[in-house]
């Protein structure tokens, strides 16, 4: 092997110093189904899974007729549930409930039927496909949801992003949740949040100089000592000051916060970055600066929402629309826009559509594929 990179024979200090010689990449281990839960009451975490689970499947979806259009209508809780689920514990399910039907058995009918979305960290796998050619290889068989045995026909199956295969069991043949995708990021914000609190009570320290305490120390009987000034520094905050006795001197040293700011806008980046999110639609905040166009955001945003889409929810979607007896949605292009260039965007689409129509062209087709209502040939 060929190694490009430069090594210094003198300085042996500095190749000890060096990151690439110090430092490896470690994986974390899969985060157990309790934190997961603490996790998606987490603030920030929270916003995280719901601005991409309600992006995703807020008016996202194109379909090609009315009555497949309605039926979503009559499932968008439950699916919005499941993508909410999805991205919070890697795992979101619907089930597909009829009666007088046991669920360990295949779905044999869909009359009467009722569907009902579950979370990740309520299901589990019993077993899987272990077949090459098999078209479900290393996917369930059977779903455990609290503890009643489900057969595959009978989950539509949302799952998150793929885990190395090796690793699918220890994931019940399912996805990694967002948290364990951002672990780090979380972790670093929180370190971040916990010390502002606690800086600030700090920020300006009282010191005791006590006569003979250091001799207390050296004899171990401080502890009155220190159970003294605990009690005082209990009383204290940055409202007030502590009573001490009059022979005790005191010093105040006043700290300047500084780097605050950056330290935490440092943390809510890294997130941004590692979550596709842009920083302003993170904060909810409006760009600052100069060059304060949001376009780039707005952009990067919908890209996010359009992959997600693409890659996790359009299948399982799909197959509960067909398996219903409608057609496959598409994904709406210009979702997530705001009413003006919302406004701008459908003039540019009619204008095109009535380029096509002149000739002789499908303009219904791409008017629908632009997420428009088809309009009467005539609109011209």
């Amino acid at each position: 092997m060929i190694f490009d990179g430069l090594k210094s024979f003198v300085n042996s200090l500095t190749n000890s110093r060096n990151a690439l010689n110090n430092n490896v990449i470690v994986n974390n281990q899969r985060l157990s189904l309790p934190m997961l839960r603490d996790l998606n009451k987490n603030g920030l975490y929270r916003r995280v899974v719901g601005l991409k689970s309600s992006h995703c499947t807020k008016s996202g979806f194109n379909f090609d007729d009315d009555a497949s259009q309605e039926f979503y209508k009559t499932i968008n809780h439950e699916v919005i549930n499941a993508v909410n689920n999805m991205v919070g514990y890697g795992r979101g399910v619907i089930v597909l409930l009829t009666p007088n039907e046991p669920l360990s058995e295949p779905l044999k009918s869909i009359n009467n039927l009722k569907i009902k979305s579950f979370g990740g960290d309520m299901v589990t796998a019993v077993s899987a496909s272990f077949d090459l050619a098999d078209e479900r290889y290393m996917k369930p068989d059977f779903y455990v949801i609290r503890e009643k045995q489900v057969h595959h026909t009978r989950v539509i199956d949302f799952s998150y992003e793929k885990p190395p295969e090796i690793e699918l069991p220890l994931y019940f043949y399912g996805g990694i949740s967002e948290a364990e995708l951002i672990y780090p990021q979380l972790i670093a914000d929180g370190v971040v949040e916990r010390a502002v609190p606690s800086i600030l009570e700090k920020s300006a320290t009282l010191f005791y100089k006590v006569e003979g305490f250091k001799k207390a120390l050296l004899a171990k009987k401080e502890k009155d000592i220190v159970r003294h000034f605990a009690t005082l520094e209990n009383m204290r905050s940055v409202y007030g000051a502590g009573i001490i006795d009059k022979d005790d001197e005191i010093q105040v040293v006043n700290q300047t916060l500084t780097n605050l700011q950056e330290s935490d806008l440092i943390t809510l980046r890294r997130i941004a970055l590692v979550t596709s999110i842009p920083l302003t639609i993170l904060l909810g905040e409006g760009a600052r600066g100069l060059s304060n166009d949001t376009e780039t955001e707005k952009q990067v945003f919908n890209e996010m929402i359009e992959g997600l889409q693409t890659k996790y929810i359009l299948k399982p979607l799909g197959d509960l629309m067909e398996l219903m007896g409608h057609k496959r949605p598409s994904i709406k292009i210009g979702q997530n826009i705001s009413a003006l260039d919302k406004a701008k965007f459908e003039s540019l689409i009619l204008d095109n559509a009535s380029k096509l129509y002149n000739m002789g062209e499908d303009h219904d087709a791409y008017l629908n594929e632009n997420g428009i209502t088809n309009i009467d040939e005539n609109f011209t």
